[in-house]
């Protein structure tokens, strides 16, 4: 006799209750972090509206502080602001510092004080005509006791400069003084005053040397104190007023009786440096240097281009290096480097530099 046998139904054992996954409502997720972010605008608000306030200006720029000035009011209002500046400083950072973030600054050399400086604004100067160059007198003989003063200023571009140099200087006969600021130029004085901040840094640190390096936050509207900014689209009255400017960089630095090297810009491959903003504000640089004895400039567009313009690789010492960085804009630390060697090497020869 057989006996038919009925498959067994297969049945999933149920989940404990406690077990099973809810689905959050996405509306209470969407709540959650429309919170957090609020939260954390409030406690940030300060920090984001300084960012606005450097960015060029335009419409984005006045569409960012109108949504983060009401922002910032709220955040003093509720007290959060003193709570995120409070965060910020258990953190290490300053929430007041100058654009960009305040440098470092080695403390001055111990020994004997600084020789006096007594150079004037004569010396060296190129020559018209293609009559070549007459050099300045060559500057003081630095001792460990008495080490060469050397200043960096300027943008990002000035900061990475400084350590490239670094690389190359007979450290213990120099003093490199890394003065550069991030997000900071010549075209903003509203948000960074560059002139007021060179006068300071010859006062203090009396250098030798200034290295200069600006111009990557630069092309854009220029702010004019108490007037209409300057529309870059006005080539004439744009190249005008930024010629003044660099000037009186140059101007303060030798009147007090310094050396400088004002290195170009480079080629770049974005839309915020393009080629002819570049070529504008290089033209400029290479035009004032010309006018002040004692100022030599470098340009850095003959040094990184190939092909006549933007290269990411250079055959440097028999190897093919990267330079650049992935944003088209800034140079990698061997870029640095490589232009740091070369500002050594102009300031050995044409300064006259012992160190």
């Amino acid at each position: 006799m057989s006996t038919k046998t009925r498959p067994r139904p297969t049945t999933t054992p149920a989940r404990p209750p406690e077990l099973r996954r809810r689905p959050a409502a996405a509306g209470k997720v969407l709540v959650t972090m429309l919170v957090c972010f609020l939260v954390w605008g409030l406690l940030d608000a300060r920090s984001l509206r300084r960012s606005a306030e450097a960015s060029p200006i335009g419409a984005r720029r006045t569409a960012a502080l109108a949504v983060l000035n009401p922002l910032y009011d709220l955040s003093r209002v509720t007290g959060l602001d003193a709570v995120g500046t409070r965060a910020s400083e258990a953190m290490g950072r300053d929430p007041n510092q100058e654009p960009g973030g305040a440098i470092s600054i080695p403390p001055p050399a111990t020994g004997a004080p600084p020789a006096p400086i007594t150079r004037g604004r004569s010396g060296g100067m190129r020559l018209a005509g293609g009559g070549g160059i007459a050099l300045p007198p060559p500057v003081r003989v630095p001792t460990k006791q008495s080490p060469e003063r050397i200043v960096v200023v300027g943008d990002s571009f000035a900061i990475g400069l400084g350590l490239g140099i670094a690389r190359d200087l007979n450290t213990p006969l120099v003093h490199l003084v890394q003065q550069g600021r991030e997000a900071t130029g010549l075209a903003r004085p509203d948000y960074f005053n560059w002139l007021a901040q060179v006068k300071a840094d010859v006062e203090r640190f009396r250098p030798d040397i200034i290295v200069a390096m600006f111009g990557g936050n630069d092309f854009q509207d220029l702010v004019v104190p108490g007037g209409q900014p300057v529309p870059r689209s006005d080539v004439g009255v744009w190249t005008s007023v930024y010629s003044q400017r660099v000037a009186d960089v140059m101007h303060i630095a030798t009147a007090a009786g310094a050396r400088v090297v004002w290195v170009g810009l480079p080629p770049a491959h974005s839309p915020v440096l393009p080629a002819a903003g570049v070529h504008r504000m290089n033209d400029i640089y290479e035009t004032e240097a010309a006018k002040f004895p004692g100022v030599e400039y470098l340009s850095s567009w003959d040094l990184f281009a190939r092909n006549g313009g933007y290269a990411a690789y250079l055959p440097i010492g028999g190897k093919v290096t990267q330079v650049r960085e992935s944003d088209g804009v800034h140079f990698t630390f061997a870029g640095y480097a490589y232009l740091g060697r070369h500002v050594v090497a102009l300031m050995h020869s044409l300064l006259g530099l012992r160190a």
